[in-house]
């Protein structure tokens, strides 16, 4: 049953929620949706109109229960591997961006060496893959604000590769094309990087506002 009155009120119970994962907040949110639904269509069925079985459902809603739920998924979440500190959400971002100034490498020798460079390669791959697959679906106010300053790391590790390539100039006296185009594809890549950080960020800052 979609209603606005319905609706609003999950918002408000949502805005309790912020420190849990989304997808926790759906399951619960789910439940105490499915109940309201039942209790309004039993008052339906007993000859009471649609909108005053809604809002006298609403009004005698027992947050007792939602209370009860979420303290008990914060529980669950506190005593799991994870504990205060959210290690698997901490080892992610680190590959995801850690391995970007290992491949900035090429730009200081003038080649690439896929033997070398394929263990970052895959750390960046499996970094993103965990992060944008996995985690974008358990977002709570810890991983977000993690999101946010990892990315304000991003801007300054621009020095990265732009210090390899001055110094394989002054190395060499010659410009590399190689490190050129390599320099220019690296940049571009931190940019998309960037731009993805801060779209999952902005999806999910409203964790920040409790």
């Amino acid at each position: 049953m979609n209603h606005p009155l319905i609706d609003d009120f999950i918002k408000s119970l949502r805005k309790e929620m912020n420190d849990l994962p989304a997808n926790e907040q759906d399951e619960i949110l789910q439940e105490i949706n499915d109940h309201i639904c039942t209790e309004v269509e039993e008052k339906k069925f007993e000859g009471k109109e649609e909108l005053k079985a809604i809002t006298e459902t609403i009004q005698n809603f027992d947050k007792r229960h939602f209370n009860l739920l979420n303290e008990q998924y914060k529980n669950n979440r506190e005593s799991s591997f994870e504990g205060d500190r959210d290690y698997g959400f901490d080892m992610t971002l680190a590959a995801a961006v850690g391995s970007l100034g290992a491949l900035s490498i090429p730009i200081l020798r003038g080649s690439f060496n896929l033997g070398s460079m394929l263990p970052w390669i895959l750390f960046l791959i499996s970094g993103h893959f965990v992060l944008f697959i996995y985690f974008s679906r358990r977002m709570n106010q810890y991983r977000t604000k993690t999101l946010q300053k990892t990315s304000k790391i991003l801007v300054p590790l621009l020095a990265v590769p732009f210090a390899m390539y001055t110094i394989n100039l002054t190395t060499n006296g010659v410009i590399s094309y190689f490190s050129t185009i390599y320099l220019m594809i690296h940049v571009f890549v931190i940019f998309i990087i960037y731009v993805a950080f801060r779209s999952l960020y902005h999806k999910h800052k409203d964790m920040l506002k409790s």
